[in-house]
Order: structure tokens, then C-alpha cells, then sequence
């Protein structure tokens, strides 16, 4: 379990205000990069009001918006740039709820990016607004910390929801979220282990929270966590080069998870408005195995409702 992002030789992944040489700036500009940012901010925050709000409904500049438009879920922003896509989706699938937080982890992913591809010197290009992102973003051992902990968070939902859906795929009796909550809890039990080596030691508890603060990711930790045992690619699930692929099976997921529901229910697994769905232009892939997943159904034997 776990994914691995690209570090430099430079250690100069994560760059801090004392390290703003790493991509062109040296140490002696943090004051004016400060002020930069701020009005990149600024700028920033009023065209997206201008964007978004028709004549009669404009905020005032200095006016915050309501908290229950902050970070609305929809669509993943793509760019059609699989590079740069691969980087969006792994910042939303590591940071589905919080906007300020995807922000600098891409800047800091896009900024890595171009530290290893340079190949003139010891300076680079980089955007105004992924600069002033890194400046805001937190030290490189807290931002790997969190990062890693939300990586493991964010695999229990995963196998949460590839759980059900491989109930589903292989007529699987009754298949239920408690049920696969009880398989990953069993799964925990048996010994799992993240891909860092540590136990997954987690009650049924702490995977049902992981699985409320991931659902609006939960059918891209799915197919990430499914190409381990039913591969669609022979890379990096969350790789450039996979990302066709890995995109269209999300879909499939993500339509499962939006129109299942359980015999003992009337809303689906996952609400559409609750989720970062894939654009339409994606076409879903679908399992399709004859392969039992024996562990799977070995532990759903021992499942009781009550259980």
C-alpha cells in the first residue's frame, strides 16, 4: 500500500522560504515574494468572484464568501496535459476537502517537476501563482508527514469501496458498505500492511472516518487499490503514462458507487454531488473477470449482521 511521489537529488523538493534559490530566487527576495503573493491573492480572489457571480449577486472584495461555497465539489479540473493531470489528481485524491492545501501540494509537485527536468543551469521558470503557493505551503517534513498520513487514510477507503464493488461485480450475496467495512477491518486483523512497512491497525471506527472524510474520492483510491490485484496498467497506477486508463476506471467506479444501493436503502453509496467525478468526455471501463476474489469472499463467510 502507499504511492510514491518523485523527489529531487537537490533536495530541493519542498521548497521553504529558505530554499526559494531552488527554483531561481535567492533567500534575500522572501520579503518581496511575500508582497507578490499577496496580491496574486488578491487578484486571484476577485476574479473568481467576477467569474462566478452574475451582475446582481457580486461580493464585495473584502466580503468572504459563505463557508458552503468554499471548495464546491464537481468536476476535476483537467487540463487535457497528462503530466500536469497526474499531478491534480493526486493532489485531490491526497487532499479531496481542502483547496488550500491541494494548491500548495501541486505547486510543490509542479515545482519538483520542473527542478528534475531541467537541463540548462541551475535556474527555472516557474508561474507567479505555484511560487506564491510554496511560499504558504508548510515545512517539507510536516507537508511529507501529512501527506503520507492522508495516503494511508485515503488506501482504507479505497479498499472500503473496492471491497463493495467487487461484491457487486461478482454477485456477491447482498452486497452492503458494512460488509466491506467488516472485510478491511479483517483484512487489519490478518496483518495488512501500508506500503511504508507499518501495520494497518485500524478499528472499525477509525475506517469508517477515513471512509466519510475520503468519499469524494474514494472511486480513485478504488481503482488505484483494484490495479493491484485486476491490473489495468503495467505502470504506476497514478502515473502520466496511466492516466487514460486510470481515469476511465474511476468512472466505472465512481458510476457504480452513484447508482448502488443497498436492498436495505433508497439513497446510493455515493451522492454525484458529493463526489469529484471524471469529465464526460471519459469513457467508464468496467470489470471484467472471471477471477473469484477468494479472500474476499473467504472473509464475507464470517460476516453477521450484527457482527
Amino acid at each position: 500500500m502507499g504511492i510514491s511521489y518523485k523527489t529531487d537529488d537537490d533536495g530541493c523538493v519542498w521548497a521553504t522560504d529558505d530554499e526559494t534559490d531552488c527554483v531561481g530566487y535567492g533567500p534575500n527576495k522572501a520579503e518581496a515574494l511575500k508582497e507578490l503573493k499577496r496580491e496574486l491573492e488578491h487578484e486571484h480572489r476577485q476574479s473568481k468572484l467576477n467569474a462566478e457571480a452574475s451582475d446582481h449577486e457580486l461580493l464585495a472584495a473584502s466580503e468572504p464568501r459563505p463557508s458552503d461555497q468554499r471548495d464546491e465539489i464537481g468536476c476535476l479540473p483537467l487540463l487535457c496535459d497528462p503530466a500536469r493531470d497526474a499531478i491534480i489528481v493526486n493532489a485531490f485524491m491526497v487532499f479531496p476537502n481542502d483547496e488550500t492545501k491541494r494548491a500548495q501540494f501541486i505547486a510543490v509537485l509542479e515545482a519538483s517537476e520542473l527542478l528534475g527536468n531541467r537541463t540548462d543551469g541551475p535556474s527555472v521558470e516557474i508561474n507567479a501563482f505555484t511560487l506564491a503557493a510554496i511560499l504558504e505551503a508548510p515545512s517539507s517534513t510536516k507537508l511529507q508527514h501529512d501527506v503520507n498520513e492522508r495516503v494511508k487514510r485515503g488506501v482504507i477507503a479505497g479498499d472500503v469501496l473496492s471491497s463493495l464493488y467487487l461484491m457487486d461485480r461478482f454477485n456477491l450475496a447482498k452486497p452492503s458498505l458494512n460488509k466491506a467495512i467488516y472485510a478491511v477491518r479483517q483484512y487489519a486483523i490478518a496483518g495488512a500492511k501500508f506500503g511504508d512497512g507499518t501495520d494497518v491497525n485500524v478499528s472499525q471506527t477509525l475506517i469508517q472516518k477515513y471512509w466519510r472524510e475520503n468519499a469524494p474520492v474514494a472511486h480513485l483510491w478504488a481503482a488505484f487499490r483494484l490495479n493491484n490485484d485486476y491490473p489495468f496498467t503495467l505502470h504506476n497506477a497514478l502515473s502520466a503514462e496511466s492516466l487514460p486508463e486510470f481515469l476511465a476506471v474511476s468512472r466505472g467506479i465512481c458510476d457504480f458507487a452513484c447508482t448502488h444501493k443497498p436492498s436495505h436503502s433508497r439513497a446510493p453509496t455515493l451522492a454525484q454531488d458529493s463526489v469529484w467525478t471524471i469529465p464526460d468526455e471519459i469513457q467508464a471501463r468496467h470489470l471484467n473477470s472471471e477471477r473469484i476474489p477468494d479472500k474476499l469472499l473467504n472473509i464475507l463467510k464470517t460476516y453477521r449482521a450484527d457482527g
